[in-house]
């Protein structure tokens, strides 16, 4: 085998196992701060939206409505592997948002 095949064969095996350590740290839950940040704003929309659709008391209604929603306002390879408990975390920050928020914005405004 010659140098440059080896190091060839080297690379290929380097970017195989970065790939899979991305993978397994998607799998886990750990999104980066941007990939969060974006989950967070697609989160927010669609928990807007299921609290216009949905009345007071209907929070599981709301939830299964945002769950339903979010995966495939996702790009495919994140939805797959993206695991259900790090969205539901994700949407409650979102609610937290919306809450905070209204807490915030003046009566009449």
């Amino acid at each position: 085998m010659s140098a440059v095949s080896a190091a060839i064969w080297g690379l290929a095996g380097l970017a195989a196992l970065a790939f899979l350590a991305g993978l397994w740290r998607l799998r886990k839950g750990g999104l980066t701060g941007a990939q969060e940040a974006h989950l967070r704003k697609i989160c927010l929309s669609l928990v807007l939206k299921a609290e216009a659709l949905y009345a007071s008391g209907e929070g599981q209604a709301k939830l299964a409505d945002v769950l339903s929603r979010v995966y495939p306002a996702l790009p495919p390879l994140l939805a797959l592997l993206l695991p259900p408990r790090t969205v539901e975390r994700v949407i409650e920050l979102a609610v937290q948002d919306m809450k905070a928020f209204l807490a915030e914005k003046p009566r009449g405004a």
